[in-house]
């Protein structure tokens, strides 16, 4: 059955996207195609892509946008029923595909994802608690931290194209504001089964360098908040979440010695529950 386009973004990982290239063309459930999006790499990415001619499509950034970015022009570009995302420093076990695809088929999913393994130092070791993935209704916690990879994911096109892309103006943690808006709307059904790897050694963002990540979710979580619907009591704890988020960052910031920072969003704390009506 070809109906999962699978997109790849990739940036200066030529050691790693051919095996995460080779891994989706491993799959015993062969996906409609294989779109790989080159975001500005200097390296020797295009030797690695030459390899796989007639197997992927490759579209090329002239410069570096960043993973979403990528990611949407690997969306725009696709033609499949489903959507996979596959970061160039994981990889996939061979049923990864077929596994979640007859759960998704049987049970007319929008969206699922699985567990993943990890690799540290060239062992594999499993994610503690608080990293594994969650199924169901599961907005709430997601407001604290992401509980979804891209590359643990399949979702349904029309899904996308209802809730919308990924953002670009987000330089760090860009996928954590887009999950919020998924899981707002619908429920994460969930493969219970480690089926993706990620290499934790080597892990470097497709972006801009990390720069403060909690500060990203901050950024993330007004944005949401400005543009979502949600019912009251789903907006409430969304913004208590973001006056606890900001209190902490204050305090931070505070003890790192910029006081500007610290009173900025302290002051934003302050102001969202007095808002709510309650105390700080």
């Amino acid at each position: 059955m070809d109906m999962v386009s699978v997109i790849i973004p990739s940036y200066n990982r030529d050691i790693f996207v051919a095996r995460a290239i080779y891994s989706v063309l491993l799959q015993d459930f062969e996906p409609l195609e294989i779109i790989v999006v080159d975001d500005g790499s200097t390296d020797y990415s295009h030797h690695v892509y030459k390899m796989f001619e007639g197997s992927i499509k490759v579209f090329y950034h002239e410069i570096n946008q960043g993973a979403s970015a990528a990611r949407n022009t690997g969306i725009k570009n696709s033609k499949g029923e489903y959507i996979g995302f596959l970061d160039c420093d994981d990889y996939w076990l061979p049923n990864k595909l077929s596994l979640q695809m007859e759960y998704m088929l049987k049970h007319n999913s929008f969206v699922s994802q699985t567990q993943e393994y990890w690799i540290r130092h060239g062992k594999f070791v499993n994610p503690n608690k608080k990293n594994k993935k969650m199924g169901g209704n599961i907005f709430e916690i997601s407001l604290k931290r992401s509980y979804i990879s891209p590359s643990c994911v399949v979702i349904k096109r029309d899904v996308l194209e209802k809730i919308g892309y990924f953002r670009t103006d987000l330089k760090v943690a860009e996928d954590y504001e887009l999950w919020l808006r998924l899981t707002s709307c619908y429920p994460i059904e969930l493969i219970d089964r480690p089926l993706v790897v990620r290499e934790m050694s080597h892990r470097m963002h497709l972006s801009s360098p990390q720069e403060g990540i909690e500060f990203w979710r901050i950024m993330g979580l007004v944005l949401f908040l400005r543009d979502s619907h949600l019912p009251q009591s789903l907006h409430t704890k969304a913004l208590r979440e973001l006056a606890f988020k900001c209190r902490v960052y204050g305090l931070g910031a505070g003890k790192r010695g910029k006081g500007i920072t610290a009173r900025l969003f302290l002051a934003m704390a302050e102001r969202i529950k007095g808002h709510l009506g309650e105390d700080i």
